[in-house]
């Protein structure tokens, strides 16, 4: 997979997250608007997207310095789809163009701006500020903003990170994400591993908590993403039903559907390299 510029997402960051992102990281599901699933495909697409999308933005990082860090992650290899340069004023400031970016959930294509701003915390931490800015996933526009605070050591860095998101389906429904989220990196491996929860509103009306375990991906050595494993939990309060999103370090994400009228399975295809 091609890293998104995880944003988104998230979508991060995601979840890749890296976010998640990230999350990104929109026109968040490729599913047809008939998949009664369909919301928490959606959900599930946008908090992944935001757990990687930031995240591996972040990975290579090693100084707690702003300017030092803007000139570290404008250094970091990436995909064709993503360049990346400190802005000509402000040495703190990174500027990241995203040309055709895929994501892991049903493909998505990603493209636009992302401008990040680091800033030094009184801890000692590093901070960045992450504003995206024409955004679009399968050409439909996609918003996000991210709070992070970075702690770096010898084994890798945490990163504990807020992210707003906003983007419309396939179907035209609308969907607003936040989520808040702790991904630690570790150096060695490559690994990233997220754990966190989101709430997202589909169509204004209905509700999504969705909490994320232990959701890994990690590095293959032609930079590309393993499959992740983990889970992402929905509770999808408007139908009234549980769904449990795994993942195993395949190609298929398996959903275990909790609902009044019976339990039910289904799965799809993710695009990721098996483990």
């Amino acid at each position: 997979m091609q890293r998104i510029a995880k944003i988104f997402s998230g979508f991060p960051g995601l979840m890749t997250a890296s976010a998640t992102l990230a999350l990104a990281v929109g026109g968040c599901s490729d599913a047809s608007s008939t998949d009664q699933f369909d919301d928490e495909k959606v959900a599930t697409s946008v908090a992944a997207l935001d757990v990687g999308t930031s995240s591996a933005e972040l990975d290579q990082l090693a100084s707690v310095d702003p300017a030092q860090a803007a000139s570290d992650l404008t250094l970091t290899k990436t995909k064709g789809c993503r360049t990346r340069t400190v802005d000509a004023a402000n040495p703190t400031v990174v500027h990241v163009t995203l040309e055709n970016c895929t994501g892991r959930f049903d493909r998505h294509v990603v493209n636009g701006h992302l401008t990040l701003t680091f800033s030094a915390n009184a801890d000692g931490s590093l901070h960045v500020e992450t504003l995206s800015s024409d955004l679009t996933i399968d050409a439909r526009p996609f918003t996000r903003t991210v709070s992070a605070d970075i702690t770096l050591d010898a084994n890798g860095r945490t990163v504990t990170r807020h992210s707003e998101s906003a983007g419309t389906k396939q179907n035209g429904d609308t969907v607003v994400r936040s989520g808040d989220e702790i991904v630690v990196t570790d150096k060695a491996t490559h690994c990233r591993t997220v754990n966190g929860t989101g709430h997202a509103v589909v169509a204004g009306t209905r509700n999504i908590d969705s909490t994320t375990t232990d959701f890994q991906t990690c590095e293959t050595p032609d930079g590309d993403d393993y499959c992740p494993t983990g889970s992402i939990e929905h509770v999808n309060q408007a139908r009234a039903r549980t769904v449990l999103a795994t993942f195993d370090g395949s190609v298929t994400a398996n959903l275990a559907i909790s609902r009044p009228k019976g339990d039910k399975a289904k799965s799809w295809t993710i695009a990721c390299t098996p483990r």
